[in-house]
C-alpha cells in the first residue's frame, strides 16, 4: 500500500482539528511540532489570511471617531456649567454696584411694596397749603434736581438726581442734598428747606 505523502502544513491542521492524545504527540517528536507550528504561521502570514491592514485601519479609524466625540461632549458639558457660574458672579456684581456709591440707605422693599399697592393716584394734596408754601419759598435754583421717584411707606424715602454731577441720590426726611434739607416727603412731591423756608420738588 502506497503512504500518501502529506505536506507539513496539512499535518498540523490534522493535529489542531483533531488533537491527538499525550503520547501520539510525543511520538511526532517536540522539535517536529514547532517546525511545523513556525511553517504553518509564516505561510498564513504571507497570504494575509490572519488580518488584513484595511481592517485595521478601518478599526483605528472608528476608534479615533469615538475618542473625539466624546472629549468634544465633556468639553462641552464643562463649558456650559462654566458659563452659568460667570453668569452667576456677573450678576452678583452687578447687584452690589447698584445704587448710591456716596450713600446707601436701607429700604424697606417689603413696606414700600405695601405701601405703593395702597397709594391713591388721583388724590392730590391740597392746593391751599402748596400755594402758602410756594409764597414763602426763597429764592433756590431747582434746575440742577429732578425728583425721580417717591417709595410710600412709614419710613418714605426719595430718588433725586443732580443733573449737573449726574448723580442720583437715595434720600429720607433729615438728609440734604447740596444746602437743601429732606423736610418732608409726599406721596407725589418733596418738600425741601433752605434758611427755615419751604420749596417743594415735583
Amino acid at each position: 500500500m502506497v503512504r500518501e505523502k502529506i505536506t507539513p502544513e496539512e499535518r498540523l491542521l490534522r493535529v489542531i482539528d483533531k488533537p491527538p492524545k499525550f503520547k501520539k504527540i510525543s511520538s511526532l517528536g517536540i522539535k517536529d511540532w514547532f517546525i511545523l507550528k513556525k511553517e504553518f504561521l509564516v505561510r498564513i502570514w504571507k497570504e494575509k489570511r490572519f488580518f488584513e491592514l484595511k481592517l485595521l485601519n478601518k478599526a483605528l479609524m472608528i476608534l479615533c471617531i469615538l475618542i473625539t466625540i466624546f472629549f468634544m461632549g465633556d468639553f462641552s458639558r464643562l463649558s456650559y456649567k462654566f458659563g452659568n457660574k460667570m453668569k452667576v458672579i456677573e450678576r452678583v456684581k452687578k447687584l452690589k454696584d447698584i445704587g448710591s456709591k456716596e450713600k446707601t440707605l436701607k429700604v424697606d422693599l417689603k413696606n414700600a411694596l405695601l405701601e405703593s399697592k395702597r397709594r391713591n393716584i388721583f388724590i392730590f394734596p391740597s392746593k391751599d397749603k402748596e400755594q402758602r408754601i410756594l409764597k414763602e419759598a426763597p429764592s433756590v435754583n431747582l434746575d440742577n434736581l429732578k425728583l425721580v421717584g417717591i417709595i410710600w411707606s412709614d419710613n418714605s424715602q426719595v430718588l433725586i438726581e443732580d443733573i449737573k454731577k449726574k448723580k442720583t441720590y437715595l434720600l429720607s426726611p433729615g438728609d440734604s442734598i447740596e444746602d437743601l434739607k429732606i423736610k418732608k416727603i409726599k406721596k407725589d412731591s418733596v418738600v425741601l428747606e433752605k434758611d427755615n423756608k419751604e420749596v417743594i420738588l415735583r
